[in-house]
This record gives structure tokens, C-alpha cells and sequence, in this order.
């Protein structure tokens, strides 16, 4: 049995929510490592 696979509007969405979140992420982590700096 082969899985189902999304459709080209559920990829797309999946696309730009992964856009989406790399560049967040990202942010939230160097506010991280600013705040561990601080409290070491």
C-alpha cells in the first residue's frame, strides 16, 4: 500500500509554515543564549 500523499495545497502550506517558523526559531534562540550569558 502506498502512502497518502498530500495534496499540492497542503505541501504549500507546510512549506511556508517550516519558512515561517526557521527564522523564528532562530531568533528565539539567540535571545536564549543572550539571557544564559547574562545569568552565568
Amino acid at each position: 500500500m502506498k502512502p497518502h500523499l498530500p495534496d499540492s495545497g497542503q505541501l504549500a502550506i507546510v512549506l511556508l509554515v517550516l519558512i515561517a517558523i526557521v527564522p523564528v526559531g532562530y531568533w528565539l534562540l539567540q535571545i536564549v543564549r543572550e539571557l544564559i550569558d547574562r545569568l552565568l
